[in-house]
């Protein structure tokens, strides 16, 4: 009598292998949008942060270095990157507000066919006006 289950384990593992690559690599897009937005989080924290403790001539460029900086140490997940600096003034009070945004790196996802997905943050800071400047 012949074994009739004699190739079923090969069926299976052709079927079940494509599903968990794409399954792996779905959880590693996820993890990438997750740490995009807390690297933008931050990066948003940071310039918003030291634009309101330089002084109002040097605020925008110092800010906008920090934020690029803060990006560069996660260069693997940000691809293309911008910040943005508006400095308000409402009555006696300055505010910084600073807002990056982010496009997440697909590479190595290619076989999901996912379109790039941008991420951005904004953080608001209120002008320190006793700090020596």
């Amino acid at each position: 009598m012949k074994n009739r289950d004699s190739g079923s384990m090969t069926v299976e593992a052709l079927l079940l292998v494509p599903a968990l690559f794409a399954l792996t690599s779905f959880i590693v897009y996820v993890g990438r949008i997750t740490d995009a937005t807390l690297t933008v989080r931050r990066a948003a924290d940071v310039a918003a942060r030291v634009a309101s403790q330089s002084s109002a001539s040097s605020a925008r460029n110092k800010a906008i270095q920090s934020a690029m900086q803060e990006l560069r140490v996660s260069r693997s997940v940000c691809g293309k990157a911008s910040v943005q600096i508006q400095l308000v003034t409402m009555k006696s009070q300055t505010t910084v507000v600073s807002s990056v945004k982010c496009v997440v790196n697909v590479n190595g996802l290619g076989l999901l066919a996912l379109a790039p997905r941008s991420v951005r943050a904004e953080s608001t800071e209120i002008v320190d006006v006793y700090t020596a400047r």
